[in-house]
């Protein structure tokens, strides 16, 4: 049996471990208030539920405690709403993170996320922070996965670090990150990182913006399958802000716009979530039955051949869900006149044209997901019109 194997199941293939904050997020979708700070965590939970065949929330809690995890047997109810709540499972058993895994690798992954934290951290602090208290309120917004904005409001109170019998310790930020003066520096980042990396080894997919999660999946996690959606995405967004107008100082991204479309209300948003995962329950089945292949397949070849079908098919979704459009007719009556090799040539570019159909239809979930966008996505203004108040849509530029 190999190591992947060893230390995962089919079982924990597909499940997600979801940060709370994103779903907390999520639902201002339906509730408000929505602004263009939330998209980015909106559309990462709404990835979530379609790309998932179970879902759970991640044990991590309380950031400045190491018995931050609660019990593990709690049923979660992220949502307080039988509608969605349903869909989470209680937490799979998971080990100590120790027995999972090597002491060598707990202090090198410890040393990584530290790294790559600490170096963050020292990037984003505003400069108008002058103390250590405004420092600790800000890295604890920040550490929880929080818009800078909100970082800098909670700066701007610091009131639970601050000892009104002491004085203001002055931020001496050179210090201050050498020595580790945030407890997140010194406990939070080990116990964190283990716990997601050994989340990540028995199986689960990791869905995390915050600090900790994003060192992880940048340094450590699976690209897949978070990577059937990046040149998708990518594209995405680069047409999005050429289409948009006057008036519009933000675009919604993919999925998050698929959802809004498919819902006529604001009250519907919850029922069209549950019914589109309930659509993707096959699509996705095969995907990670694609990712098992790809990951525990014999021969590096047979590993490639399907990685490439991936790529394919993450490559292609876009230009199958907006096609360019050509004149059969006319191409057909151009052709008809001319040389064998001119129409074999005519032929070979009509093959080049549906390429990314061939590629896309080898991935079930990728086809179904570009058949909904084509058929089902409106634009960015008309779906702020439907669904956001005054307030929200005023901070989306309209």
């Amino acid at each position: 049996m190999d190591a992947l194997s060893q230390k995962s199941s089919d079982e924990a293939i597909g499940t997600a471990i979801v940060d709370f904050s994103l779903l907390d997020t999520l639902a201002r979708l339906w509730e408000g208030p929505l602004y263009p700070t939330d998209l980015a965590k909106v559309e990462l939970a709404v990835r979530a539920f379609l790309v998932s065949n179970r879902l759970s929330v991640s044990k991590i809690r309380d950031p400045m405690h190491s018995n931050r995890y609660g019990r593990l047997d709690v049923y979660d109810e992220p949502f307080q709403d039988h509608l969605l709540d349903y869909e989470f499972i209680i937490h799979p058993p998971l080990a100590d993170p120790k027995e999972i895994l090597s002491t060598d690798e707990t202090d090198s992954l410890a040393q990584l996320v530290r790294s790559s934290i600490t170096r963050q951290a020292n990037g984003i602090l505003p400069e108008w922070i002058r103390y250590e208290s405004e420092a600790f309120a800000f890295l604890d917004a920040w550490y929880a996965g929080n818009p800078l904005a909100i970082c800098e409001q909670a700066a701007s109170n610091p009131c639970e670090w601050e000892d009104p019998d002491q004085p203001r310790r002055t931020l001496d930020r050179k210090s201050f990150f050498q020595e580790g003066r945030h407890e997140q520096f010194h406990l939070g980042l080990d116990i964190d990182a283990n716990y997601l990396v050994a989340c990540h080894r028995v199986g689960y997919t990791v869905y995390s913006n915050t600090p900790v999660g994003e060192a992880c999946n940048k340094h450590i996690f699976s690209e897949w399958p978070a990577k059937l959606f990046g040149t998708f995405e990518e594209d995405f967004k680069r047409v999005a802000r050429s289409l948009r107008g006057p008036g519009l100082a933000f675009d919604l991204p993919p999925l998050t716009a698929l959802v809004l479309s498919r819902s006529r209300t604001r009250h519907d948003i919850r029922l069209v979530l549950r019914d589109l995962r309930d659509e993707y329950k096959t699509p996705r089945r095969k995907l990670w039955g694609t990712l098992l292949h790809m990951w525990r397949a014999e021969s590096l070849r047979e590993q490639i051949v399907v990685l490439r079908e991936l790529e394919d098919a993450a490559s292609s979704i876009f230009d199958v869900a907006f096609p360019q459009r050509f004149n059969a007719l006319s191409l057909a009556l151009s052709v008809a006149p001319l040389s064998r090799d001119a129409i074999v040539n005519a032929g070979l570019n009509l093959l080049e044209l549906d390429r990314p159909n061939a590629r896309v239809s080898a991935i079930s979930f990728a086809a179904k997901l570009a058949k909904d966008l084509r058929k089902n996505l409106l634009n960015t203004r008309e779906l702020l019109r439907r669904h956001l108040d005054d307030s929200e849509r005023n901070a989306f530029g309209m």
